[in-house]
């Protein structure tokens, strides 16, 4: 079973070393990740197993970003079997991909009941386990939605995610596959513990949207000033993360 991480990036070269590592070092080896910036921030870029698509073309809405991001890994790759959506702000460990392939195994949609949210407490710092809700309640907010894992043909079966969504996206698409029927799965068990970090707060634009600020403009004026530069140590990278050039006249957003 081949897997595809789909990440979708705006504006924060700062945060690829990050996401672009947690893939290199996952322990599954039928893997391929495709990282979709339509800001035209860089040159598109191919390193092991993983390609940055890179466009000036702004995509109407998140949702709309995501769906064109399946359609471009599906055009480099060829052969994928499920997607996950990890985007730039988001982390994994290294069994993250062999959790959710064992998950697609028994059913079509993997759901982890629990996540991972950095934390420190006198000075120590840790991951606290966070249930999602996902074996209380479908249509609850806290869906994660980075941490499922999907497969393909059950995404394209529903049509994606909805075109005129950014934000709540997820919970358009996840509406949708439960209309459907989408058999679950939860990677989360004896075999695997949680795999997915949830970066609450640590540059994760999620929790800084409000019905006020749809757009993100506001929150990507507070996201910037809260950005700490990435120490990559002597990791060479194929690009400079710290130098992005934004193409002209493209329209701030969060995504």
């Amino acid at each position: 079973m081949r897997l595809c991480v789909i990440t979708c990036t705006y504006n924060r070269a700062h945060l690829l070393p990050r996401v672009i590592r947690c893939f290199e070092e996952q322990d599954y080896e039928d893997r391929c990740m495709l990282i979709y910036d339509d800001g035209g921030q860089y040159n598109t870029t191919c390193g092991d197993k993983w390609t940055l698509f890179s466009t000036p073309c702004r995509e109407p809405s998140l949702g709309a970003k995501r769906n064109a991001s399946i359609i471009i890994a599906k055009n480099y790759f060829h052969d994928i079997d499920a997607i996950l959506c990890c985007d730039d702000d988001d982390l994994f460990m290294p069994w993250h991909l062999s959790a959710a392939a064992k998950a697609l195994e028994e059913a079509d949609w993997s759901r982890p009941s629990v996540v991972l949210m950095p934390h420190v407490a006198s000075d120590q710092w840790f991951f606290q386990p966070i249930r999602t809700g996902h074996n209380l309640d479908h249509t609850q907010e806290r869906l994660f939605h980075p941490a499922w894992a999907m497969s393909l043909d059950a995404v394209e079966s529903v049509g994606g995610y909805p075109d005129d969504k950014s934000g709540p996206e997820d919970q358009g698409l996840m509406k949708k596959m439960e209309a459907a029927g989408v058999t679950q799965a939860d990677p989360v068990s004896d075999a695997f513990q949680p795999s997915y970090v949830y970066c609450w707060g640590n540059n994760n634009i999620s929790g800084m949207l409000n019905k006020d600020d749809r757009d993100g403009v506001a929150a990507w004026a507070s996201l910037e000033a809260k950005i700490e530069k990435t120490r990559l140590g002597e990791w060479s990278f194929p690009f400079d993360p710290h130098c992005p050039v934004i193409v002209p006249h493209i329209r701030p957003r969060p995504f």
